[in-house]
């Protein structure tokens, strides 16, 4: 490449400014979406790394199916150093009945403590103000806190009872939001919020109720949650079970485990990396539908400019000097559109939490990700320049009497076109690889992939030319041209249908 090479790419390119807008844009919106997606996982995974005490309400917690025996419960106390807090959390799903109108429904039940919780904080409304405080719930007089799911679904209204076993719950307020997970990140129902002394009295807890019983641990020092943890697993015999990030050991179906903080973060981190890696394979399609743009632009581009490209060659050019300005064109095309489209995906990441607020525990904090924005400006112009190659190859073995003689073109040679597309398919795999984490789960998408769009292409040159020639004269002159012109010999229309049927496979 020399300057005498950009300088015709600019000459040439100036008289396509409707083209290469189009090139432009077609980069910029996939790499939007590349930056978004990378952006707001960034997001994710900071958040998770900063809240993650906050997420378990505590320092350490132990949770099992029965309660803490009296042995395990001396053990805890000589394990936890001095001024350590502790309380019990109680969760189990049960059916909760209206008292006016005897609607039911399935619940969760949570039983906590006066103290509950250590860290983060609940946002209750209560007549018409919003408070942050769950301590109401161990006053004498029984009161429940429930999601807004249930007053609408069960059509309760503030100040109304529901009956949870043999107890009723006077509806102090609506939970607006949660402090932390409690001992699980899904739920089977709406979640209700009852104080932990009060659980008796509603008879639920029998031998055998299948429940979960926490107890979470508020230390002096937050940074001996590890130590006091290692400590509790060696007295335990308790072993990291490494599929769930955490000590957990089963005792004849007795299921007891214990969490830090960074624990809770691996466990959130591994749940919330599925929608991640579904959302980073959502962005590389995103970006292979734009160059499939990239590439049909070109295409045209190229066809328009054979001219151009054998008066080059006749001046003196090779033809990889005349294949060169063609690549120089498109690269700084793909640049301007990732430059364009990592401008957009910043703005658009801003937006994204928005349609997760139910499904994320903690409100993400806006923020310019620069690693996502330098990967989608990388990814948006080496997709232009691959995309682009196919087409700028046709240059390959150009006959420029030919071309002066306007005898049909020829395709690139087909030991280049092979290269390019084995490539191609090298690269997209590679990718989805990465991007997915997963090695069977790229290739199995990749494959996917691919074998969908040969499959769109083959069925597009059988049915294509047969829709061309049907006997369409009862239709009108506008249609019947319109469908003729389909197999119009230049018009090449297998790549928008690619585009829209990948779309439409997504």
């Amino acid at each position: 490449m020399n300057l005498i090479q950009i300088k015709l790419a600019l000459w040439q390119a100036r008289g396509s400014g409707s083209r290469m807008g189009l090139l432009i844009l077609c980069i910029a919106l996939g790499v939007s979406v590349q930056v978004a997606i990378g952006s707001f996982v960034g997001q994710m995974n900071r958040t998770l790394s900063k809240e993650a005490r906050n997420l378990l309400t505590a320092d350490l917690e132990i949770s099992k199916r029965t309660p803490l025996t009296d042995q395990e419960k001396l053990q805890l106390k000589d394990a936890l150093p001095p001024n350590s807090k502790v309380q019990e959390m109680i969760s189990f799903v049960t059916m909760a009945a209206s008292v006016s109108n005897s609607s039911t429904r399935l619940v969760e039940l949570r039983a906590v403590g006066s103290d509950y919780p250590f860290y983060g904080s609940a946002e209750v409304r209560e007549s018409n103000v919003t408070v942050d405080s769950l301590h109401k719930l161990n006053d004498a007089l029984p009161i429940a806190y429930v999601q807004p799911e249930v007053q609408a679904q069960m059509d309760l209204h503030e100040g109304e009872s529901i009956r949870i076993g043999r107890m009723e719950f006077k509806v102090a307020g609506a939970l607006i939001r949660e402090p932390g997970l409690g001992a699980g990140i899904f739920s089977l129902g709406p979640r209700v919020f009852i104080g932990i002394r009060n659980l008796q009295k509603t008879q639920l807890i029998q031998s055998g109720s299948r429940a979960t019983y926490s107890t979470m641990i508020a230390l002096d020092d937050p940074e001996q949650a590890l130590i006091v943890a290692e400590r509790l697993k060696k007295i335990w015999g308790i072993n990291t079970n490494p599929r769930r990030g955490f000590a957990q050991e089963l005792r004849d179906g007795d299921g007891i485990a214990i969490r830090s903080p960074k624990d809770k973060q691996v466990q959130m981190s591994r749940a919330f990396e599925r929608l991640a890696d579904y959302l980073r394979l959502v962005s590389l399609i995103a970006l292979l539908l734009g160059g499939i743009g990239v590439g049909s632009v070109v295409q045209s581009f190229v066809q328009d400019h054979l001219e151009s490209a054998a008066t080059l060659r006749t001046l003196g050019a090779t033809e990889n000097q005349v294949a060169r300005v063609f690549l120089i064109q498109a690269a700084g095309a793909g640049a301007l559109g990732s430059v364009l489209g990592a401008a957009i995906g910043t703005a658009v990441q801003s937006v994204l939490p928005t349609f997760f607020i139910n499904l994320f525990p903690l409100p993400l904090q806006p923020g310019t990700d620069w690693r996502a924005i330098l990967s989608g400006i990388c990814f948006g112009t080496l997709t232009s320049i691959y995309f682009s190659l196919l087409p700028v190859l046709r240059i390959k073995g150009l006959k420029p009497l030919s071309v002066f003689r306007n005898e049909p073109s020829e395709s690139a040679p087909l030991a280049y076109r092979i290269t390019a597309l084995s490539g191609g398919a090298l690269l997209l795999g590679a990718s989805a690889v990465a991007e997915s984490r997963s090695t069977p789960l790229g290739l199995l998408f990749s494959g996917s992939l691919i074998g969908s769009g040969l499959l769109i292409v083959l069925m597009a040159k059988w049915v294509l030319p047969r829709l061309a020639n049907l006997k369409t004269f009862r239709l009108g002159f506008g249609f019947r041209h319109g469908i003729s012109n389909l197999s119009r010999p230049q018009l090449k229309p297998q790549s928008a249908i690619v585009t829209l049927g990948l779309a439409a496979l997504l």
